[in-house]
């Protein structure tokens, strides 16, 4: 599982520690972490338009809030494509998490063998544990499998 949040939350606030810090020290009693989702938002309610018009998003019953969002939206006049950002309305934020999720589910790409092998080796043979590491190695998927 995957959860995206707004780049932005990187930035440190007045504790020391950023919003995404604070985020991934309560997601990590869950084995999760936040990662950067994409910010076009352009492009993501571009697609999330067009995968709804060919049905290839759905959007459940149990998901209230964001059926509520979606025909609330308006364009920005300002900016063509966009959609008017509109402060401290919670719908507004239901909507960016739904593109965040969406667009950047949709077009994020798989890591490449090579780094798979050396996010997962490297500590093994920092600590010189390199029988581990060769097991570890033998146990990666092939090319062919990605």
């Amino acid at each position: 599982m995957v959860v995206y949040q707004d780049p932005a939350n990187k930035g440190k606030v007045g504790t020391g520690y950023s919003v995404r810090d604070q985020i991934n020290e309560v997601l990590g009693e869950c084995d999760l972490r936040a990662v950067d989702g994409s910010n076009d938002r352009i492009g993501g309610w571009q697609l999330m338009y067009q995968m709804l018009v060919r049905g290839q998003w759905r959007i459940a019953d149990t998901c209230p809030q964001l059926i509520a969002a979606i025909p609330s939206r308006v364009h920005d006049p300002k900016e063509p494509g966009d959609l008017l950002k509109v402060g401290g309305d919670p719908l507004d934020d239901i909507m960016d998490s739904a593109r965040y999720g969406l667009y950047s589910w949709v077009t994020a790409s798989e890591k490449p063998r090579e780094t798979i092998l050396e996010e997962t080796l490297r500590p093994l043979a920092e600590i010189g544990d390199l029988p581990s590491a060769l097991v570890r190695y033998q146990q990666t998927p092939t090319m062919s499998s990605f």
